[in-house]
């Protein structure tokens, strides 16, 4: 239950940004920079020292460490599983591939993906 939370926050933020419609998050909401999940103090995770992060939700960052070592391309597929209910969330009818196609294009600019970008060898 808790995921299927997580992926559809990602997925309004998604919206909201291919779209550029408010739907229905406020605009001045924080974002997870690992999913896109709207922050909240209740789901923020914590860092090394405990304190709560600035930058990641508690699914994606507990204890100062990812909690999935997944690849920029493995979120997208594990955020895919996910999409009956972000269209009818949403009211969109976005295929899986149009859906993927759209986070492969957000998700770069997301802290984390940036980040492990910047580190790269290639």
């Amino acid at each position: 239950m808790a995921l299927q939370f997580h992926a559809l926050h990602f997925y309004n933020r998604l919206y909201r940004e291919l779209t550029g419609i408010q739907h229905p998050i406020n605009m001045e909401q924080h974002f997870c920079q690992s999913c896109g999940m709207p922050l909240t103090d209740e789901n923020r995770g914590t860092n090394a020292d405990g304190s709560r992060s600035e930058d990641y939700c508690t699914y994606c960052y507990q204890s100062g460490k990812f909690t999935q070592d997944f690849t920029m391309n493995q979120m997208v597929e594990f955020c895919l599983q996910f999409l009956d209910q972000m269209n009818a969330h949403t009211g969109q009818k976005l295929t899986p591939l149009q859906a993927k196609e759209q986070m492969l294009q957000y998700f770069p600019h997301l802290k984390r993906w940036k980040e492990a970008d910047n580190h790269s060898i290639l």
